[in-house]
């Protein structure tokens, strides 16, 4: 069912994005891996997983567009994101609050973001299988109105090599060569972005029936652990994975749920979701409440 933004979730996007500069568009990790004995070793917290690799030195820079025009600042972004939370929102029937509260968990809404351990990129963190799957393939596009299309598909593809899972599988050669280049293309394009993740979201919802804290846990740890019920979505896990996978996905959930619904978690504010109740004891573990029934 759509919920539209809430007058507290637009203020909470306005202020992330609330000044005049570029930090959310443009970017460089400041992590760094110094272990050289890790097969992650990178000391210049570069783009990783590239073949060549990328410079030391080489900042991002995103040529994001908002209806055909390039977004200049934070403050431009910050408009787009609440049109396009909205927008795809109400297209997948969803609730765009818990949506722009995933995506704020899984980027901080940089645009450029990456981590240094897997392939995810852009503001919903899209790791390159994923990509192909929810985007290329139009897998998980249960209605006309859910598909990419070829325009969409051919913006995040644009310049790569391939058109087989195999090309975007950094473990080939090809999957090497391609990761940079759809590094640029998704962070070109972040409304291309978040309707994927409205759709992988909303082919998740449906394995959960519905229940918000089992799909973002999937979305998290897979879509294999996405179950309708939060327990055995989170004992899915620990049965299949090594101890302590479920962690992070609980953690997640527990975040996201946060800043859905306790206006002193985060400096920024929150998505004014009162029905969650998060002042009164809440099990992050067990989570059965009915108020997690609305994704």
């Amino acid at each position: 069912m759509y919920s539209g933004l809430t007058q507290a979730g637009k203020a909470f996007i306005s202020k992330v994005c609330s000044n005049t500069d570029r930090s959310l568009l443009d970017g460089k990790s400041n992590y760094k891996i110094n272990d050289i004995s890790s097969n992650l070793y990178n000391p210049n917290g570069v783009l990783p997983f590239c073949n060549p690799p990328t410079p030391p030195t080489k900042i991002w820079y995103s040529d994001a567009k908002y209806n055909g025009k390039n977004i200049q600042n934070n403050r431009e972004l910050g408009i787009a994101l609440i049109d396009w939370f909205d927008k795809y929102g109400k297209i997948f029937e969803m609730n765009a609050n818990i949506i722009a509260a995933q995506a704020w968990a899984e980027s901080a809404y940089k645009i450029w973001n990456y981590p240094l351990t897997s392939t995810a990129s852009g503001i919903s963190q899209f790791a390159m299988p994923a990509l192909f799957d929810v985007i290329i393939s139009n897998k998980y596009a249960t209605k006309p109105e859910y598909q990419f299309t070829v325009d969409e598909i051919a913006a995040i593809s644009k310049n790569t090599t391939g058109n087989t899972k195999d090309d975007y599988d950094i473990s080939k050669p090809q999957g090497k060569k391609n990761r940079p280049i759809l590094h640029q293309n998704i962070i070109d394009n972040p409304e291309i972005m978040i309707k994927a993740q409205y759709a992988y979201m909303k082919y998740i919802s449906t394995r959960t029936k519905g229940m918000a804290s089992s799909a973002l846990f999937g979305y998290n740890r897979g879509h294999a652990y996405a179950k309708p019920s939060y327990t055995q979505s989170i004992n899915s896990a620990i049965i299949s994975e090594a101890e302590g996978y479920e962690k992070e996905g609980i953690d997640y959930v527990w975040k996201i749920f946060q800043l859905l619904g306790n206006q002193n978690y985060n400096s920024n504010g929150w998505f004014g979701h009162h029905w969650l109740n998060l002042n009164e004891p809440f099990d992050k573990y067990a989570a059965e409440v009915d108020e997690s029934n609305n994704i």
